[in-house]
C-alpha cells in the first residue's frame, strides 16, 4: 500500500489533470467561439460595404457625377453578394457549434438580417414582384432622366 501522502499527491495530480484538460477544451472552445464572432462581423462589415459602395455608384450615376452601365453595376453587385451568400453554409455550422457549446454570440441576430437581405436581393424578380403598372413607370423615368427631362431632386449643397 502506498503511503498517504503518495495516495494525496496521486489525487491532486489527477483532479489537476481532469481541470487542466476541461479547462483546456473549454478555453479552445471560447477562442473558436470568438473567432466566429469576429468572422460574424466581419460578414457583417463586408455586407454593410456592397450597400454602401452601391448607393453611393447608383446616386453617382443619377446625378451624372459617374459615367458607369447601372447593369454592369448590378452585375458587380450581385456577384459580391454571390460571393458573400457562397460562405454563410459553413458560418451557420460554426455558429451551431458555438451554441452546442454553451455560447451566446452577439452579433448573430445581425448577421442573420444580412442574410436574409442578401437572398432576398439574389432572389428578387422585378418580372415576378412589380406590377406592370409600376414597370411602365419605372421605365418611363429612366427614359425621362436619360433625356433630361426630369428635375434635377438633389440640391447644390449635396
Amino acid at each position: 500500500m502506498q503511503p498517504l501522502y503518495i495516495r494525496n499527491a496521486e489525487s491532486s495530480v489527477d483532479r489537476f489533470v481532469e481541470l487542466e484538460d476541461g479547462v483546456m477544451l473549454e478555453s479552445a472552445q471560447a477562442v473558436d467561439c470568438l473567432d466566429c464572432e469576429a468572422c460574424l462581423s466581419a460578414g457583417i462589415h463586408s455586407f454593410r460595404f456592397i450597400q454602401e459602395a452601391d448607393s453611393m455608384l447608383r446616386l453617382a450615376i443619377l446625378q451624372g457625377s459617374f459615367e458607369f452601365d447601372a447593369d454592369e453595376l448590378d452585375r458587380n453587385i450581385k456577384r459580391l453578394l454571390t460571393r458573400w451568400i457562397a460562405r454563410v453554409e459553413r458560418a451557420f455550422a460554426w455558429i451551431e457549434r458555438c451554441q452546442k457549446n454553451g455560447y451566446t454570440l452577439d452579433n448573430l441576430a445581425e448577421f442573420k438580417i444580412c442574410v436574409a437581405e442578401v437572398f432576398a436581393i439574389l432572389n428578387f424578380d422585378p418580372d415576378r414582384e412589380m406590377s406592370e403598372e409600376f414597370k411602365r413607370l419605372r421605365d418611363k423615368a429612366v427614359v425621362e432622366h436619360r433625356n433630361g427631362e426630369t428635375v434635377d431632386c438633389f440640391s447644390e449643397d449635396e
